[in-house]
């Protein structure tokens, strides 16, 4: 009888815990491993996005953010969403299903993913056959991937550091790359 009263009392310690653990992740959604938040304030949610991906293709909505967690919906191209909350770990909270369900998506497939309200987007303007380096960190940090030259990079943060701006290259997430090589897209 001991034992049993030990086993149900640990395995409501358990759902109490993991309970607990759940309301503390869900409260502290943003930021991220060197994901700054700034310019989020509760006032300003939520903020809205359209799906990028190329046609025929649908950008997967996950549990989570990463792509370790599973998949749980799909947006096709040019989708309009509302992105609830800061990207964390390059991905963004959103609403799919109308506002029912709440998913993740790669910040890298969402054009103007900005929380500025001017969505101000960058062209990279490099000399042709160059490219542009887009680093995990400012100034100096691990490049992750290298842009062509007219590739389009939304803002991801209106913060500079050392002449860096804050960005978001497809297909990587938020990084940043040299304002000096960053000009101002032709409208669309």
């Amino acid at each position: 009888m001991k034992s049993v009263k030990k086993l149900i009392a640990l395995l409501l310690f358990v759902v109490i815990l993991t309970t607990m653990m759940s309301s503390i992740a869900l409260a502290t959604v943003g930021g991220g491993a060197g994901r700054p938040v700034t310019g989020w304030a509760t006032a300003n949610l939520p903020r809205h996005g359209r799906v990028d991906v190329s046609s025929g293709n649908n950008l997967n909505v996950r549990s989570g953010p990463s792509t370790n967690h599973s998949v749980v919906g799909s947006l096709p191209k040019d989708r309009d969403i509302t992105i609830i909350g800061p990207a964390e770990n390059g991905f963004f909270p959103v609403y799919y299903n109308s506002t029912t369900s709440v998913g993740y998506v790669s910040a890298s497939y969402i054009l103007h993913p900005s929380p500025f309200d001017d969505n101000r987007a960058f062209m990279v303007v490099v000399s042709q056959g160059s490219t542009l380096n887009f680093r995990a960190s400012a100034p100096s940090g691990t490049v992750l991937a290298n842009a062509p030259n007219t590739a389009r990079v939304p803002q991801f943060t209106t913060t500079i550091t050392q002449s860096f701006r804050n960005v978001v290259y497809r297909g990587v997430g938020s990084g940043w790359m040299h304002q000096d090589h960053l000009g101002t897209p032709p409208a669309n």
